[in-house]
């Protein structure tokens, strides 16, 4: 059973006797390019928008509660390994991801906000906050008669918009999610493993 220990100020030290960080990064790791794949794909297809509904806002909410605790845990694990140019390249550069995922979780709120106000159905009503949780009849109902009737939605400029922004903000967070943990990855990788099996 893990154990907890050491806890600071945003989140766990240790978890069962390892560095809470090696193991919080696996799921920021994850969190991020989810979230960012499913803003653009709201962003891009009206019907997958439908369906994620406020999963795409909450995944980058989840992404912005993620950076801070593994930072937190990482700053913890930076006072307690030696100081190589490799590690303080890394504590370097992990200070650029924050940004990047702020603007992440500000795009995504803004686009299911802005879709939500413009996506009705063709009676003119809202589809509910979680389209794929409502019965499944009424969303197949809905979204095939989204799919033959065009109810006013939003003008195709603003899908370009909210596109373009959805993939700069979504590759930008990604790329700079690959290139903190590449330098993570040499910090504690490069020099110390042999390409010859023993």
């Amino acid at each position: 059973m893990p154990t907890l220990t050491a806890v600071a100020a945003l989140g766990p030290t240790t978890v069962s006797g390892l560095p809470a960080h090696i193991l919080l990064v696996h799921l920021t790791l994850v969190v991020i390019p989810t979230a960012a794949a499913a803003m653009v794909v709201a962003a891009v297809s009206r019907r997958l928008r439908r369906w994620l509904g406020v999963v795409t806002p909450l995944l980058a909410l989840v992404a912005l509660v993620m950076v801070p605790i593994t930072k937190s845990a990482g700053l913890w694990l930076y006072d307690r390994v030696p100081h190589t140019p490799l590690v303080d390249a890394h504590m370097h550069r992990a200070n650029h991801i924050l940004p990047w995922v702020v603007a992440l979780f500000v795009v995504s709120v803004g686009e299911w906000i802005w879709f939500r106000s413009l996506d009705r159905d063709e009676d003119g009503s809202r589809f509910p906050l979680f389209a794929a949780a409502a019965p499944d009849e009424v969303s197949d109902r809905r979204v095939k008669s989204a799919s033959r009737t065009r109810t006013p939605g939003p003008a195709m400029w603003q899908t370009i918009v909210a596109t373009v922004l959805a993939l700069v903000v979504g590759i930008g967070a990604t790329v700079e999610l690959v290139r903190v943990g590449e330098s993570g990855s040499r910090a504690v990788y490069q020099g110390n493993f042999t390409t010859n099996p023993h």
